[in-house]
C-alpha cells in the first residue's frame, strides 16, 4: 500500500478503466459515422437510379420526337408534291376570259339565236345585186 496515494493496482485500474470508456466512445463514434455514411450512399444510390431513369425517359422522349419530326417531313413533303400537282392543274384549267370567248363563239353558232341564211336566199340576194351591176 503507498502512503500518499493510490496503490499501484487502483491506478492501473483506473488507467484501464479510462481507456475501456474512450475505446467505446471511438466505437460509438464510428458507428454514427458508418450510418451516416450509409444513409449518404442510400441516398447516392437513389439519385443514380433517378438519373438512370430520367436519362433513359429523355432518350425515348428525343427517339419519339424524333420520329414525330421525321413523319412531318414526310407530310410536308407530299402536301408540297400534291400543291405543285394542283399548280399544274390550275394552269390548265380554263380562265374567265377563255369561258366567255367560248359563249361568244357558242352563241355565234347557235342555230336557235342566229339568224343563217338559206342556201336559196344567198342565190337569190346574189342574183339581185348581180342585176343591179
Amino acid at each position: 500500500m503507498a502512503v500518499f496515494g493510490k496503490s499501484p493496482d487502483e491506478k492501473r485500474q483506473r488507467i484501464m478503466t479510462d481507456m475501456i470508456n474512450r475505446v467505446n466512445e471511438n466505437v460509438r463514434r464510428l458507428r454514427v459515422i458508418e450510418q451516416k455514411i450509409q444513409a449518404i450512399d442510400t441516398r447516392i444510390n437513389s439519385i443514380e437510379q433517378n438519373m438512370m431513369s430520367y436519362n433513359k425517359n429523355t432518350q425515348k422522349s428525343l427517339s419519339e420526337r424524333d420520329l414525330r419530326i421525321s413523319n412531318l417531313e414526310d407530310r410536308i413533303s407530299k402536301i408540297e408534291t400534291t400543291s405543285k400537282e394542283i399548280l399544274k392543274q390550275l394552269k390548265l384549267v380554263a380562265t374567265k376570259s377563255n369561258v366567255e370567248e367560248v359563249k361568244q363563239l357558242v352563241s355565234i353558232y347557235d342555230p336557235l339565236r342566229s339568224n343563217f341564211v338559206t342556201r336559196e336566199e344567198m342565190e337569190r340576194f346574189v342574183g339581185e345585186k348581180l342585176s343591179k351591176v
